[in-house]
Protein backbone atom coordinates (compact mmCIF):
# COMPACT_ATOMS: atom_id res chain seq x y z
CA UNK A 1 0.00 0.00 0.00
CA UNK A 2 1.54 3.08 -1.18
CA UNK A 3 1.14 6.18 1.32
CA UNK A 4 0.36 9.15 0.28
CA UNK A 5 1.29 12.46 1.51
CA UNK A 6 -1.17 15.79 1.20
CA UNK A 7 0.10 19.37 -0.04
CA UNK A 8 0.07 20.93 3.54
CA UNK A 9 2.32 18.10 4.85
CA UNK A 10 5.09 18.54 1.63
CA UNK A 11 4.97 22.31 2.72
CA UNK A 12 5.44 21.77 6.13
CA UNK A 13 8.66 19.38 5.75
CA UNK A 14 10.17 22.10 3.21
CA UNK A 15 10.25 24.87 5.80
CA UNK A 16 11.63 22.43 8.06
CA UNK A 17 14.75 21.89 5.68
CA UNK A 18 15.04 25.39 4.97
CA UNK A 19 15.31 26.34 9.04
CA UNK A 20 17.70 23.23 9.14
CA UNK A 21 19.85 24.90 6.13
CA UNK A 22 19.76 28.39 8.01
CA UNK A 23 21.29 27.12 11.41
CA UNK A 24 23.88 25.58 9.91
CA UNK A 25 25.13 28.15 7.97
CA UNK A 26 24.89 30.32 10.84
CA UNK A 27 26.97 28.04 13.14
CA UNK A 28 29.99 27.65 10.38
CA UNK A 29 30.53 31.58 10.75
CA UNK A 30 34.09 32.28 12.90
CA UNK A 31 33.47 34.53 15.98
CA UNK A 32 35.34 37.99 16.14
CA UNK A 33 38.63 37.30 18.30
CA UNK A 34 38.23 39.46 21.58
CA UNK A 35 40.92 41.55 22.47
CA UNK A 36 42.96 41.17 25.87
CA UNK A 37 42.64 43.72 28.27
CA UNK A 38 45.46 45.60 28.96
CA UNK A 39 47.63 44.35 32.11
CA UNK A 40 48.11 46.27 35.34
CA UNK A 41 51.93 46.75 36.94
CA UNK A 42 54.17 48.90 38.69
CA UNK A 43 57.22 50.56 36.95
CA UNK A 44 60.28 52.62 38.02
CA UNK A 45 62.85 54.48 35.63
CA UNK A 46 66.53 53.00 35.77
CA UNK A 47 68.27 55.53 37.90
CA UNK A 48 72.13 56.14 37.09
CA UNK A 49 75.17 56.71 39.98
CA UNK A 50 78.50 56.15 41.04
CA UNK A 51 78.61 53.07 43.04
CA UNK A 52 81.31 50.87 44.85
CA UNK A 53 82.63 48.07 43.31
CA UNK A 54 83.56 45.72 46.37
CA UNK A 55 84.26 42.00 47.69
CA UNK A 56 82.06 41.01 50.18
CA UNK A 57 83.42 38.63 53.49
CA UNK A 58 81.87 37.78 57.19
CA UNK A 59 84.34 39.25 59.38
CA UNK A 60 84.21 39.32 63.85
CA UNK A 61 85.19 42.49 65.68
CA UNK A 62 87.52 42.33 67.82
CA UNK A 63 89.35 44.98 70.44
CA UNK A 64 92.23 46.75 69.21
CA UNK A 65 93.87 46.51 72.52
CA UNK A 66 93.29 43.86 75.02
CA UNK A 67 95.01 42.91 78.62
CA UNK A 68 94.93 40.34 80.96
CA UNK A 69 95.59 41.83 84.77
CA UNK A 70 97.41 38.67 86.23
CA UNK A 71 99.11 39.31 89.92
CA UNK A 72 102.80 39.27 89.57
CA UNK A 73 103.06 39.00 93.22
CA UNK A 74 101.33 36.48 95.81
CA UNK A 75 99.64 38.10 98.25
CA UNK A 76 95.77 38.72 99.86
CA UNK A 77 93.71 41.23 97.89
CA UNK A 78 92.63 44.24 100.12
CA UNK A 79 90.77 46.40 98.15
CA UNK A 80 89.51 46.82 94.19
CA UNK A 81 89.28 50.14 93.05
CA UNK A 82 86.97 49.81 89.87
CA UNK A 83 83.47 49.48 89.06
CA UNK A 84 83.24 46.17 86.72
CA UNK A 85 81.79 47.29 83.29
CA UNK A 86 83.92 50.69 83.39
CA UNK A 87 86.19 52.67 81.48
CA UNK A 88 89.36 52.95 83.19
CA UNK A 89 91.76 54.88 82.28
CA UNK A 90 95.98 54.14 81.29
CA UNK A 91 97.64 54.41 84.82
CA UNK A 92 94.35 53.73 86.89
CA UNK A 93 94.88 51.84 90.11
CA UNK A 94 92.17 48.63 90.11
CA UNK A 95 93.56 46.45 92.76
CA UNK A 96 95.67 46.30 96.22
CA UNK A 97 97.75 43.57 97.29
CA UNK A 98 98.75 43.16 100.64
CA UNK A 99 102.10 44.81 100.78
CA UNK A 100 103.72 44.66 104.10
CA UNK A 101 106.52 42.20 103.65
CA UNK A 102 107.27 43.70 100.18
CA UNK A 103 107.74 47.41 102.16
CA UNK A 104 109.98 45.48 104.60
CA UNK A 105 111.91 43.83 102.01
CA UNK A 106 112.55 47.41 100.62
CA UNK A 107 113.95 48.84 103.74
CA UNK A 108 116.14 45.58 104.34
CA UNK A 109 117.75 46.20 100.87
CA UNK A 110 118.01 49.84 101.50
CA UNK A 111 120.35 48.82 104.47
CA UNK A 112 122.56 46.07 102.27
CA UNK A 113 122.73 49.21 100.05
CA UNK A 114 123.82 51.85 102.98
CA UNK A 115 126.41 48.73 104.17
CA UNK A 116 128.10 48.05 101.07
CA UNK A 117 128.93 51.72 100.20
CA UNK A 118 130.32 52.02 103.42
CA UNK A 119 132.49 49.08 103.00
CA UNK A 120 133.61 50.52 100.11
CA UNK A 121 134.67 53.37 101.54
CA UNK A 122 136.66 51.87 104.15
CA UNK A 123 138.64 49.16 101.14
CA UNK A 124 139.26 52.53 99.15
CA UNK A 125 140.65 54.49 102.40
CA UNK A 126 143.08 51.46 102.65
CA UNK A 127 144.12 51.15 98.80
CA UNK A 128 144.46 55.06 99.00
CA UNK A 129 146.71 54.88 102.00
CA UNK A 130 148.56 51.67 100.75
CA UNK A 131 149.85 53.65 97.23
CA UNK A 132 152.88 55.80 99.28
CA UNK A 133 153.92 52.82 101.12
CA UNK A 134 154.90 50.10 98.10
CA UNK A 135 157.48 52.08 97.11
CA UNK A 136 159.54 52.07 100.41
CA UNK A 137 158.63 48.68 100.85
CA UNK A 138 156.28 49.37 104.10
CA UNK A 139 154.32 46.91 102.43
CA UNK A 140 154.54 43.64 100.23
CA UNK A 141 153.20 44.28 96.31
CA UNK A 142 150.85 40.95 97.78
CA UNK A 143 149.17 43.18 100.51
CA UNK A 144 148.78 46.04 98.01
CA UNK A 145 146.97 43.45 95.38
CA UNK A 146 144.83 42.36 97.99
CA UNK A 147 143.49 45.94 99.30
CA UNK A 148 143.10 46.39 95.76
CA UNK A 149 141.29 43.30 95.38
CA UNK A 150 139.04 43.82 98.27
CA UNK A 151 137.72 47.95 96.47
CA UNK A 152 136.69 45.72 93.02
CA UNK A 153 134.54 43.51 95.58
CA UNK A 154 133.36 45.96 97.69
CA UNK A 155 131.99 47.92 94.17
CA UNK A 156 130.61 44.47 93.48
CA UNK A 157 128.79 44.29 96.40
CA UNK A 158 126.80 47.75 96.04
CA UNK A 159 125.98 46.47 92.37
CA UNK A 160 124.40 43.40 94.27
CA UNK A 161 122.46 45.44 96.87
CA UNK A 162 121.49 47.86 94.65
CA UNK A 163 119.86 45.34 92.40
CA UNK A 164 117.92 43.62 94.99
CA UNK A 165 116.90 47.39 96.45
CA UNK A 166 115.51 47.66 92.51
CA UNK A 167 113.97 44.11 92.73
CA UNK A 168 112.64 44.04 95.90
CA UNK A 169 111.17 48.20 94.47
CA UNK A 170 109.44 46.53 91.62
CA UNK A 171 107.73 43.44 93.80
CA UNK A 172 106.47 46.45 96.09
CA UNK A 173 104.84 48.63 92.91
CA UNK A 174 103.22 45.19 92.18
CA UNK A 175 101.21 45.09 94.53
CA UNK A 176 99.46 48.04 93.29
CA UNK A 177 98.10 46.58 90.00
CA UNK A 178 97.31 49.67 87.75
CA UNK A 179 96.00 49.79 84.53
CA UNK A 180 98.41 49.62 81.07
CA UNK A 181 95.93 51.34 78.89
CA UNK A 182 92.61 52.95 78.56
CA UNK A 183 89.85 50.54 78.09
CA UNK A 184 86.89 48.86 79.22
CA UNK A 185 86.79 46.87 81.87
CA UNK A 186 85.61 43.39 82.09
CA UNK A 187 84.01 41.78 85.44
CA UNK A 188 86.97 40.98 88.44
CA UNK A 189 87.06 37.19 88.93
CA UNK A 190 88.21 37.40 92.52
CA UNK A 191 87.05 39.79 95.21
CA UNK A 192 89.06 41.34 98.18
CA UNK A 193 89.92 38.99 100.84
CA UNK A 194 90.96 36.38 98.03
CA UNK A 195 94.95 35.49 98.36
CA UNK A 196 96.75 35.38 94.91
CA UNK A 197 100.00 33.88 93.66
CA UNK A 198 101.92 34.66 91.42
CA UNK A 199 103.11 32.66 88.32
CA UNK A 200 99.62 31.00 88.65
CA UNK A 201 98.35 32.48 85.49
CA UNK A 202 95.32 33.33 87.25
CA UNK A 203 93.28 36.35 85.71
CA UNK A 204 91.79 39.20 87.70
CA UNK A 205 90.37 41.21 85.09
CA UNK A 206 90.47 41.76 81.44
CA UNK A 207 90.57 45.32 79.73
CA UNK A 208 89.93 45.74 75.82
CA UNK A 209 90.31 48.94 74.10
CA UNK A 210 87.10 50.04 71.57
CA UNK A 211 87.94 52.41 69.80
CA UNK A 212 89.25 51.72 67.57
CA UNK A 213 88.45 48.28 66.89
CA UNK A 214 90.09 45.60 64.15
CA UNK A 215 87.51 43.43 61.98
CA UNK A 216 89.23 40.15 61.03
CA UNK A 217 87.92 38.73 57.61
CA UNK A 218 89.43 36.32 54.66
CA UNK A 219 88.76 36.51 50.65
CA UNK A 220 89.48 33.49 48.79
CA UNK A 221 92.51 33.01 46.66
CA UNK A 222 90.22 33.98 43.68
CA UNK A 223 89.62 37.28 44.70
CA UNK A 224 93.38 38.13 46.38
CA UNK A 225 94.25 39.25 42.61
CA UNK A 226 91.33 42.11 42.28
CA UNK A 227 92.94 43.53 45.95
CA UNK A 228 96.30 43.87 44.90
CA UNK A 229 95.29 45.42 42.24
CA UNK A 230 93.49 48.46 44.19
CA UNK A 231 95.17 47.56 47.99
CA UNK A 232 96.73 51.06 48.87
CA UNK A 233 99.15 50.19 51.53
CA UNK A 234 99.69 54.16 52.55
CA UNK A 235 95.98 55.31 52.68
CA UNK A 236 94.11 52.34 53.12
CA UNK A 237 92.00 50.09 51.18
CA UNK A 238 88.33 51.42 53.00
CA UNK A 239 85.71 48.95 54.46
CA UNK A 240 82.56 49.30 54.55
CA UNK A 241 80.91 47.92 57.86
CA UNK A 242 76.75 46.05 58.49
CA UNK A 243 76.17 45.19 61.39
CA UNK A 244 74.22 41.40 60.75
CA UNK A 245 71.69 41.80 64.36
CA UNK A 246 71.10 45.30 63.34
CA UNK A 247 71.81 46.25 59.68
CA UNK A 248 70.91 50.22 60.44
CA UNK A 249 74.37 49.98 62.54
CA UNK A 250 77.38 50.50 60.12
CA UNK A 251 80.87 51.65 59.98
CA UNK A 252 83.77 52.47 57.99
CA UNK A 253 87.09 51.94 58.21
CA UNK A 254 90.56 50.94 56.59
CA UNK A 255 92.47 47.84 55.53
CA UNK A 256 95.63 47.70 57.62
CA UNK A 257 96.80 44.04 57.17
CA UNK A 258 97.23 41.47 55.08
CA UNK A 259 98.00 37.88 55.89
CA UNK A 260 101.77 36.88 54.33
CA UNK A 261 100.43 33.67 53.04
CA UNK A 262 97.22 32.07 51.90
CA UNK A 263 96.11 29.19 54.29
CA UNK A 264 96.60 26.49 51.95
CA UNK A 265 94.07 24.30 53.99
CA UNK A 266 91.47 26.80 52.92
CA UNK A 267 92.88 28.72 50.53
CA UNK A 268 91.75 31.88 51.94
CA UNK A 269 94.01 35.22 52.67
CA UNK A 270 93.34 36.67 56.71
CA UNK A 271 92.79 40.64 56.68
CA UNK A 272 92.43 43.08 59.06
CA UNK A 273 90.56 46.67 59.11
CA UNK A 274 91.00 48.98 61.63
CA UNK A 275 87.32 50.96 62.28
CA UNK A 276 86.85 53.76 64.51
CA UNK A 277 84.49 53.35 67.49
CA UNK A 278 84.11 56.81 69.64
CA UNK A 279 80.23 56.11 70.52
CA UNK A 280 81.00 52.69 71.39
CA UNK A 281 77.78 51.18 68.92
CA UNK A 282 80.14 48.10 67.39
CA UNK A 283 80.96 45.65 70.49
CA UNK A 284 83.91 42.79 70.42
CA UNK A 285 82.80 39.48 68.78
CA UNK A 286 79.71 40.92 66.88
CA UNK A 287 79.41 39.41 63.44
CA UNK A 288 79.39 42.04 61.10
CA UNK A 289 79.28 41.76 56.40
CA UNK A 290 82.57 43.79 55.42
CA UNK A 291 82.45 45.30 51.68
CA UNK A 292 86.18 45.82 51.06
CA UNK A 293 85.94 48.79 48.22
CA UNK A 294 88.39 48.63 45.68
CA UNK A 295 86.93 51.19 43.07
CA UNK A 296 84.43 53.35 41.99
CA UNK A 297 82.18 52.78 39.19
CA UNK A 298 81.14 55.89 37.57
CA UNK A 299 77.53 56.20 36.15
CA UNK A 300 76.12 52.56 37.24
CA UNK A 301 72.43 51.60 35.87
CA UNK A 302 70.40 51.07 38.93
CA UNK A 303 66.78 49.18 39.69
CA UNK A 304 64.94 47.28 42.48
CA UNK A 305 65.84 43.96 42.55
CA UNK A 306 62.21 43.11 41.92
CA UNK A 307 62.57 44.29 38.28
CA UNK A 308 64.51 41.48 37.36
CA UNK A 309 63.62 37.72 37.03
CA UNK A 310 65.70 34.73 36.21
CA UNK A 311 64.49 32.62 33.06
CA UNK A 312 66.20 29.32 31.04
CA UNK A 313 68.02 31.98 29.04
CA UNK A 314 69.23 34.01 31.93
CA UNK A 315 68.16 37.18 33.65
CA UNK A 316 65.94 39.45 32.09
CA UNK A 317 62.80 42.41 32.45
CA UNK A 318 60.35 43.93 30.09
CA UNK A 319 61.23 47.28 29.78
CA UNK A 320 58.11 49.82 28.79
CA UNK A 321 57.86 51.49 25.49
CA UNK A 322 56.39 54.29 24.42
CA UNK A 323 53.16 52.63 23.10
CA UNK A 324 52.48 51.60 26.56
CA UNK A 325 53.43 47.65 25.30
CA UNK A 326 56.23 45.73 26.99
CA UNK A 327 59.68 44.53 25.73
CA UNK A 328 61.13 41.83 26.52
CA UNK A 329 65.59 42.36 27.18
CA UNK A 330 68.45 39.74 28.59
CA UNK A 331 70.28 42.01 30.90
CA UNK A 332 73.65 41.19 33.17
CA UNK A 333 73.56 41.98 36.82
CA UNK A 334 75.75 43.54 38.71
CA UNK A 335 76.26 43.89 42.43
CA UNK A 336 73.94 44.84 45.31
CA UNK A 337 74.07 48.46 46.20
CA UNK A 338 71.79 48.25 49.14
CA UNK A 339 68.38 48.05 48.07
CA UNK A 340 68.77 48.29 43.95
CA UNK A 341 71.22 46.25 42.18
CA UNK A 342 73.37 47.60 39.12
CA UNK A 343 72.76 46.20 35.84
CA UNK A 344 76.04 46.44 33.90
CA UNK A 345 74.17 45.44 30.10
CA UNK A 346 70.50 45.79 28.56
CA UNK A 347 69.11 48.72 30.15
CA UNK A 348 69.96 52.70 29.83
CA UNK A 349 68.83 55.19 32.54
CA UNK A 350 66.03 56.69 32.27
CA UNK A 351 64.26 53.94 30.83
CA UNK A 352 61.17 52.57 32.22
CA UNK A 353 61.23 49.10 33.72
CA UNK A 354 58.24 46.92 35.14
CA UNK A 355 59.01 46.23 38.66
CA UNK A 356 55.58 44.26 39.79
CA UNK A 357 53.06 41.84 37.44
CA UNK A 358 55.53 40.69 35.44
CA UNK A 359 54.13 37.10 36.00
CA UNK A 360 51.09 37.90 33.28
CA UNK A 361 53.13 39.40 30.51
CA UNK A 362 54.99 38.49 27.27
CA UNK A 363 56.63 40.53 24.78
CA UNK A 364 54.43 42.86 23.38
CA UNK A 365 51.89 42.54 25.78
CA UNK A 366 49.21 45.78 26.45
CA UNK A 367 50.08 47.64 29.90
CA UNK A 368 48.58 50.02 32.17
CA UNK A 369 51.12 51.19 34.54
CA UNK A 370 49.45 52.08 38.27
CA UNK A 371 49.74 54.66 40.12
CA UNK A 372 52.72 54.80 42.56
CA UNK A 373 51.82 53.40 46.35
Amino acid sequence: MKCKFSPVRWGFIGLLGLGLTSCRNASSVPAAPTQRPPTPVRSVLAQERDVPLYLEALGHLRASEEVQIVPQVSGEIVAVHFKQGSVVQKGELLFSLDDRLYAAAVEKAKAEVTKAHSQLKIDEAQYDRSKPLVPESYISSQEFELRAARVEQSRAHVQLAQSQLDAALVNLEHCSLRAPITGLAGKYELDAGNVVAAGSGKTLLSLKKLDPLYVDFSISENQFPQLQQHFDAQKGTKVVLQSLSEPSRTAEGSLRFLSNAIDPSTGNLQLRAEVPNPSRTLWPGESVSVQLILKTLKKAVLLPETCVKLGQQGHYLFVIKPDRTVELRSVQKGQKQGELIAITRGVSAGEEVVSQGQMMLAPGASIVVLPKQ
